[in-house]
């Protein structure tokens, strides 16, 4: 007998957005597509299943929802195989990364307690449905069907050892370290070792340590930029082209003491860390008396950008991009065919390779791109210009499905996408938490929108959306503060904002336009602005623009900009 079965694989957000570095996410987040391509392969390979979402087991960052017609008597049994076989995948992965430690490491952990973790660590959740002819009616019962599995709660509970600290990447596990000094530190033995490089009160657990494992093989290999790279990113060819001598000199002492990533050496506040790191390093010892050339180096590449009036903080600024499709479901449940479903299937694998093509062409850095999700670090000069790419590259993508399928272009999903420029300092959950919010006000706006969202290091945390039809409003007034537009001006319209927002909404439409328009005439550089938006009527409306005008101050000290 022929069944539709459906299947959710978690966590997911959550688990992704616990790192303290962008290995760590970028880890997780390849994990689980990996654990997802596990549970496609199974179903394909071992019960012959029909793939509908995804259309392929092969496909690069797998999402975590599987849906498939199977034919078998006993589908309990199928989706029982499947998790058996994606925990037992789970283990030989532990096992890997447990190898591959040194000796220091391996025998400080409690290996009883990370098998448990492992085995235990996955949310599977499956639901089935005969399919007796109509797709979109099984279709339909079985997400119900799942979505109800999922709300069941489990009232199964993770042991605890009330003598044990917590895993810093996730409290709700216990660290596997066996020992712990004064204030649950990690024995020395363990602390700054390679390949994790554990912090004295990293005390993590088995999952955090296959994320640092795995993010730490990726990094070496070039491939996961850090937030402080990220930063340096947005003002690196400037510097290249006004700084080259000094930039050569930290590439050549950046190959001589084994870093990484040359943004390392440009910050004076890494100096120190680095000696301290570095210190009983024998690389280091014989350069040591030598750092004062790298460290004048950095110093007056610095100074090339303070002349050039780039504060030193703009060098750490970093933007987080996540989008989602827009009535998914909704657009789903017009696909009458398993067929139309795969082809829609193929379109969304499409962009999510498009998406890596799109990020890295704005010299970002792609953690996920499953279907219609989207998780990137992105230069900040280049965030707007990205988000705006991708949405295009959405729409695009749907709309050629639809003419290809004869569907009405009314009911297409959109994209909404959430983008969060923060300082490097922030921690990378909260910068995470930041993007993730964005992009839900977004939605929350009414959909098919871009929200960006800025937390300075001195300052409150704003948010400005926009339809994606008015973004050309970043690139007017990016353009007008680099002209020469007085930078004071969104604080004096925000003055206004204190002064008018307790009329009512007849007396604010009546002043407040004339009110901005006329502050605006009065500020040096008023020439080069554009046009007030037409949508400025009530005091809240010119908050909006006086955010919009602080994110696009700051757009307009980089050199080069992309809105």
């Amino acid at each position: 007998m022929k069944y539709l079965i459906a299947i959710a694989l978690g966590p997911v957000q959550d688990f992704i957005a616990a790192a303290r570095r962008t290995a760590d996410l970028t880890a997780g987040s390849a994990l689980l597509s990996e654990i997802a391509q596990t549970v496609a392969k199974r179903l394909h390979e071992t019960h012959k299943a029909q793939l509908i979402y995804p259309a392929t087991a092969n496909q690069p960052s797998a999402p975590n929802r599987i849906l498939c017609v199977i034919e078998s008597d006993t589908p309990h049994k199928v989706a029982n195989d499947v998790h058996t076989h994606v925990v037992q995948h789970l283990k030989e992965v532990w096992a890997s990364v447990y190898q591959n430690l040194p000796p220091t490491i391996s025998a400080a952990i409690d290996t009883e307690l990370a098998s448990y973790q492992v085995r235990n660590f996955l949310e599977f959740y499956a639901a089935w449905v005969p399919l007796n002819g109509d797709y979109v009616v099984a279709r339909q019962a079985v997400e119900r069907l799942l979505a109800a599995r999922k709300a069941t709660r489990e009232f199964k509970q993770h042991p605890v050892n009330p003598n044990r600290p917590k895993s810093p990447l996730d409290p709700a596990y216990d660290s596997v370290f066996k020992e712990f000094g004064q204030g649950y530190r990690l024995p020395s033995a363990v602390v700054g070792k390679p390949p994790l490089y554990l912090k004295p009160r990293e005390t993590l657990d088995a999952i955090g340590l296959i994320k640092r494992y795995w993010g730490y093989r990726r990094t070496r290999n070039g491939g996961v930029p850090s937030t402080t790279e990220m930063g340096f990113r947005a003002l690196k060819n400037y510097l290249y082209e006004h700084a080259l001598s000094e930039m050569r000199v930290l590439e050549e002492w950046q190959h001589k003491l084994g870093i990484d990533e040359l943004s390392a050496l440009l910050h004076q506040s890494r100096w120190q860390e680095l000696k301290e790191e570095h210190r009983r390093d024998p690389r280091w010892q014989q350069f040591e008396y030598e750092f004062s050339e790298p460290e004048r180096a950095a110093s007056h590449a610095r100074g090339i950008l303070r002349y050039a009036r780039i504060p030193d903080e703009y060098l750490s600024y970093y933007a987080l991009l996540q989008a989602d499709g827009d009535r998914m479901g909704q657009f789903l449940d017009t696909l009458t065919s398993i067929e139309q479903h795969q082809a829609f299937s193929h379109t969304l694998g499409a962009f999510a390779q498009d998406a890596k093509t799109i990020v890295e062409r704005y010299e970002g850095h792609l953690v996920y791109a499953g279907g219609d999700d989207v998780l990137a670090l992105v230069p900040v000069n280049r965030a707007l210009a990205c988000a705006q790419q991708l949405a295009a590259c959405f729409g695009q993508r749907v709309e050629e499905f639809a003419r290809g399928q004869k569907l009405e272009q009314a009911c297409l999903p959109t994209l909404s996408v959430g983008v969060a420029i923060v300082h490097a300092l922030e921690h990378l959950r909260d910068a995470l938490n930041m993007a993730r919010a964005a992009e839900h006000a977004a939605k929350a706006a009414g959909r098919n929108r871009l929200a960006v969202a800025y937390s300075p290091r001195s300052g409150e945390a704003i948010t400005v959306i926009l339809q994606w039809s008015e973004c050309t409003l970043w690139h007017q007034w990016v353009n007008a503060f680099k002209q020469g537009l007085a930078g004071g001006l969104p604080y004096e319209l925000l003055l206004l904002v204190r002064e008018y927002e307790h009329l009512s909404q007849e007396q604010q439409r009546a002043i407040v336009r004339a009110e901005a328009e006329r502050v605006l005439q009065r500020k040096e550089g008023h020439k080069h602005a554009p046009e007030l938006p037409h949508w400025l009527e009530l005091a809240h409306d010119l908050q909006h623009l006086a955010h919009l005008m602080i994110i696009a101050r700051m757009l307009a000290v980089y050199p080069e900009v992309d809105v």
